[in-house]
């Protein structure tokens, strides 16, 4: 069903480009890009979403905070940004040939968390897996779960620092693979947010 024709390989497989170009469209697997989601001083909510659609992070009144999947990412190894013509659908995937790949989010607030609401949205094939986590940073050991609805929110009461990290990974191997594991999959001209993590302090 998810063939690789239609794959826009400008998101994807493409390899050749500098440096820059390839970062600037999520194709580098750069392990310590460091960037934190900042949560303004002087709110007592705030929310952050992404949409793979428009490949931006907006806030809860639709400001754009920022373009590029990794332009908000605090590390990234091996996801990449595909983009499929013949089906309408956009979503983030693992490099081609990749049997794992995990991509990372940080959040910093002003006050500490008194409620966390978030949601995060995947698709799955063939037996692969995505695995969720979300802690504090202060957490030593972390626990993932293989699905979003599982992570228990309730630790983040009380922090100002959070990560939230998506794990992708193949059971069975095959050379498409990595479409078996997709991360926020929506119409390539929808306005879905299957990212969205709401705070209150």
């Amino acid at each position: 069903e998810y063939g690789s024709s239609g794959i826009n390989a400008e998101y994807g497989g493409r390899e050749s480009g500098s440096l820059a170009w390839r970062r600037e469209r999520g194709e580098t697997s750069d392990p310590t890009l460091g960037q934190v989601i900042t949560v303004p001083d002087q709110v007592d909510r705030y929310t952050i979403r992404y949409s793979p659609a428009s490949d931006t992070y907006t806030t809860g009144d639709g400001s754009i905070l920022a373009r590029g999947f990794n332009s908000l990412a605090y590390s990234n190894e091996d996801v990449v940004r595909k983009v499929e013509y013949d089906w309408n659908m956009v979503y983030l995937a693992r490099r081609t040939n990749e049997s794992i790949a995990t991509i990372e989010w940080r959040v910093k607030c002003p006050r500490p968390v008194s409620m966390a609401t978030i949601n995060m949205l995947h698709t799955t094939f063939n037996m692969s897996v995505v695995e969720w986590c979300c802690a504090p940073l202060t957490t030593p050991d972390l626990t993932y779960k293989e699905e979003f609805s599982e992570v228990d929110l309730a630790c983040l009461q009380g922090c100002t620092e959070f990560r939230l990290i998506a794990r992708m990974k193949s059971v069975l191997p095959a050379d498409n693979a990595w479409q078996h594991t997709q991360l926020f999959r929506v119409k390539l001209d929808g306005t879905d947010a299957p990212f969205e993590i709401n705070l209150e302090f």
